[in-house]
């Protein structure tokens, strides 16, 4: 099934997108800034007040998380080089 709903979390916070909208985000203001050496702010109107509905841990208090829902996958982009950025777009968009 094709990717509806990315999720976005990084130390327990959590955001919510639009497909279009990450990828929007992702190559307009994420790779940008890491580029110009200033890193990346999520928005803060994408942010959401829990962990989602059908998202699980991997492990029992572990760190990484999946989701159980089609069309819905979750991320944890902290740390990640510009090269990982373009690669996360590159496989959403096909």
């Amino acid at each position: 099934m094709k990717t509806r709903t990315v999720y976005v979390t990084q130390y327990d916070v959590w955001w919510s997108f639009a497909l279009r909208d990450w990828i929007r985000f992702v190559l307009n203001r994420a790779i940008p800034d890491l580029l110009g050496g200033q890193g990346y702010a999520l928005p803060n109107d994408a942010r959401i007040v829990h962990r989602p509905g059908g998202v699980c841990r991997v492990c029992p208090g572990g760190r990484e998380f999946y989701s159980r829902l089609p069309g819905v996958i979750v991320v944890q982009p902290l740390n990640w080089t510009v090269d990982q950025w373009l690669e996360h777009v590159k496989e959403l968009m096909l």
